[in-house]
């Protein structure tokens, strides 16, 4: 069968650290801890700062500086190192990305092939970073709205609706 429908973007900094950076705050027992952490250090230093031991502050203020890190800039850092690793590895600061839906989903990533049959695939779904295939082992396949052809996205719709009926369809943002 050859491929009826493909997604192409573009991978670049700014759309990696869209998908990748994003400092969503976590609520589990870590994040709930580091944000206990950052709160009671923060009071410490007010504390400290108004009482009699200013000294307390070289103390606290660190704990505090690395605990907002760990809540709001982590995940971005790591994102931006990870990309720039990628990008020196492949010798470009973008590539393309194409999703080929056929058989099965087939994923070429710059130099990368992932091949994912269709029984992995959930759900399609979508997020502030765009639509994405959500599969069955907790990874997914992003997908530009705006990058489907022939026919753009709502000939892939068609396409999952008539080949795909399993695959939940959640709400979706508009394509641009």
């Amino acid at each position: 069968m050859e491929n009826p429908i493909e997604n192409r973007s573009r991978m670049d900094r700014a759309r990696w650290l869209a998908l990748h950076g994003r400092s969503d705050i976590r609520l589990d027992a870590s994040g709930l801890g580091w944000i206990g952490l950052l709160l009671f250090t923060l009071a410490c230093c007010v504390v400290a700062a108004l009482g009699t031991q200013p000294l307390f502050l070289v103390v606290f203020l660190p704990i505090a500086l690395f605990s907002a890190y760990r809540i709001f800039l982590q995940a971005r850092v790591l994102a931006d190192r990870a990309f720039r690793a990628l990008a020196a590895r492949r010798g470009a600061e973008s590539w393309e990305v194409v999703v080929a839906f056929s058989d099965a989903v087939l994923v070429s990533d710059g130099d990368d092939t992932a091949v994912h049959p269709w029984s992995r695939v959930r759900a399609l779904a979508s997020d502030r970073a765009g639509w994405y295939l959500a599969l069955s082992d907790g990874g997914d396949v992003r997908l530009d709205p705006a990058g489907f052809a022939p026919g753009g996205a709502k000939a892939f719709l068609a396409f999952l609706a008539e080949r795909h009926p399993e695959i939940a369809v959640g709400r979706l943002r508009p394509a641009p």
